[in-house]
């Protein structure tokens, strides 16, 4: 487990930086992270590896695909979690989702504390809550993510995710590293 920790934690790393320079997680990076994952595993533990790493990328990519669609994350982003569950499988990648989920939220708080926009945040939230529940309707936002990277300000209002999975995936291996440590017998 060694080796895709490790390729993992550089890679999201990668991205987490060019995210929060540029607002883009480039190619370059993802399919990559994504083809050698499932690669590795294939090599490694033949159709079982080929169908844990593809189950764990389909995970990654499913769980952020209803928020690419509304417009709230760049597609970079779904590629890099698609990547890390190829190469981590799928209960790795739930926690590492849910870690980042929460710093991308503790992020977007200290942003509108820091910017004075809680109003406008709470409002976005109903919006996006609404655009949900009429998903169905409403697939197409008004406005996409790439579109506000581009702006001045948009270190203001954007949360760049891939550092939050970066974040994810440095919380989840060390509590998992303290975790085994503290379960490990004494000799």
């Amino acid at each position: 487990m060694l080796v895709p920790l490790l390729v993992v934690i550089v890679a999201t790393t990668v991205a987490g930086i060019i995210d929060i320079r540029r607002f883009r997680v480039p190619n370059a990076v993802t399919l990559p992270l994504f083809l050698s994952g499932v690669l590795y595993h294939t090599i490694l533990h033949g159709w079982e590896g080929l169908l844990l790493s593809g189950l764990g990328a389909l995970f990654g990519l499913g769980v952020l695909l209803i928020p690419y669609m509304l417009g709230g994350m760049g597609s970079g982003d779904v590629k890099l979690l698609a990547g890390v569950g190829a190469w981590l499988g799928v209960p790795t990648t739930i926690y590492v989702f849910v870690v980042a989920a929460f710093a991308a939220g503790a992020h977007a708080l200290v942003l509108g504390a820091r910017h004075g926009g809680m109003r406008r945040a709470a409002s976005a939230a109903v919006i996006v809550m609404l655009q949900i529940r009429n998903i169905g309707r409403h697939l197409v936002p008004t406005e996409r993510i790439e579109s506000l990277t581009e702006r001045p300000e948009r270190r203001k209002h954007l949360v760049p995710f891939a550092a939050m999975i970066a974040v994810g995936v440095i919380v989840v291996v060390i509590c998992s590293q303290w975790l085994a440590s503290a379960i490990e017998p004494p000799s």
